[in-house]
């Protein structure tokens, strides 16, 4: 360590760090943390022509050393331009098992450089890290920019509990995680074909995402009929035309997620059923063909028992075919107040749909909606908050205004 070659000085101090990290004698008898302080100072000092090579090591010694002084040198690498320095200093994050590390490291997901490094350094945590995410999901904390890389993050672990996890993600109100975590489970059966997923609260679920289905056909349908109405009524102020654009917005949201919902479904069915039936069913009703189309509903109704077949199928017959005028389904789309539409997206939805239904209110001019919105003034996604409260103060305005 006290070599004057630095590439032999710093691999031998990497080497004490992490014989050091099981062994707190090991790093008092070599004064270890004198060492690292003394190494920093080196690296920054004004003559000194920093290799990356002892960046990066000095990062993974500090993990290693789990000294909270230093983190703050690892912290600060995050931001630098250089690739190979970000991915050190997340593997050294992931080192430390320091837990404000962990939002910063779940960000990383979201770019796909830094994924693989990232999802290595949050499985450092150990398992532990996934009731961390839960809590993060569940307080509808996580960006949504991450969101379609958690599930992959928790399956990981290939554990007990990773299956507990994902099968409560199953619950979720966003269908981004709910999607994915049905994906995840998918993904784990065909790794370990003994894989135990409860079915009695797998059939609870495909009911709940059914009545997500459900509620989405009848959001769109209602959402539609006011804007076709509208059309027929001269647009005159710039609210009324921003109005108009803010529920397209939402309509476009609704749809997107009305596909979600129904590949949802079909990967839980999967869970359920052969996956090979459920494949050739899935890509039966996104065919082109109107007859392809029609055969994999018959292939559905013989194949769906009959609680999940009486709530399920006249939804997908109706998303199917009737969009595409072929009326079969039992099911008809209501036209709700649409006051009860929005207020039921608001609450039982994700991030994405509450900043989309948001910007309907602020457009709205109608007061009515204040008792629904001023709670999620203190809603933990500060994004959502921070719209809650300028659709607030738009309210108010335009009742003053009136």
């Amino acid at each position: 360590m006290d070599n004057p070659t630095d590439y032999i000085s710093n691999a031998a101090l990497l080497c004490l760090a992490k014989d050091a990290s099981s062994n707190t004698k090991l790093a008092l008898q070599y004064n270890l943390e004198d060492r690292l302080d003394k190494k920093i100072k080196e690296l920054f000092s004004v003559d000194n022509d920093l290799r990356k090579q002892e960046v990066a090591e000095l990062m993974l010694a500090i993990g290693y050393a789990k000294d909270p002084r230093f983190y703050s040198f690892i912290s600060a690498n995050f931001n630098n331009r250089d690739l190979y320095l970000i991915k050190y200093a997340i593997t050294a994050a992931g080192l430390t098992a320091h837990e404000p590390f962990i939002n910063q490291l779940l960000d990383f997901l979201a770019e796909k450089p830094f994924r693989e490094a990232a999802t290595d350094a949050l499985q450092a945590y150990g398992v532990g890290i996934t009731k961390k995410v839960l809590q993060l999901e569940l307080s509808e904390s996580l960006p949504d920019t991450i969101k379609p890389y958690i599930p992959e993050l928790i399956q990981s672990f290939r554990s007990r509990d990773s299956v507990k996890v994902l099968m409560r993600f199953l619950q979720s109100k966003d269908f981004v995680i709910r999607t994915e975590a049905a994906k995840s489970l998918n993904t784990l059966k065909l790794e370990n074909v003994s894989l135990s997923v409860d079915q009695r609260l797998l059939t609870r679920i495909l009911l709940r995402e059914s009545v997500f289905y459900r509620n989405t056909l009848n959001a769109i349908i209602t959402l539609k009929g006011f804007m076709d109405s509208a059309e027929t009524d001269a647009l005159d102020t710039d609210a009324e035309i921003e109005s108009i654009i803010a529920r397209e917005n939402l309509v476009d949201v609704l749809l997107e997620q009305l596909d979600q919902s129904l590949d949802c479904i079909f990967k839980l069915f999967s869970l359920k059923y052969d996956q090979a039936d459920i494949d050739t069913a899935y890509f039966g009703l996104k065919s082109e063909k109107q007859d392809v189309r029609v055969n994999a509903i018959e292939f559905l109704d013989n194949l769906l028992k009959s609680k999940l077949k009486s709530n399920i199928l006249p939804l997908i017959e109706y998303h199917v075919l009737e969009n595409n005028g072929y009326a079969v389904s039992s099911f008809e789309a209501k036209v709700k107040p649409e006051k009860e539409i929005l207020t039921m997206l608001l609450r039982n939805r994700g991030t994405r749909m509450k900043l989309a239904v948001l910007n309907v209110i602020k457009f709205s001019g109608n007061d009515a909606y204040l008792p629904i919105v001023k709670p999620l003034i203190k809603h933990p996604n500060l994004v959502v908050q921070r719209f809650a409260i300028r659709t607030v103060k738009e309210l108010k305005i335009t009742t003053i205004g009136q």
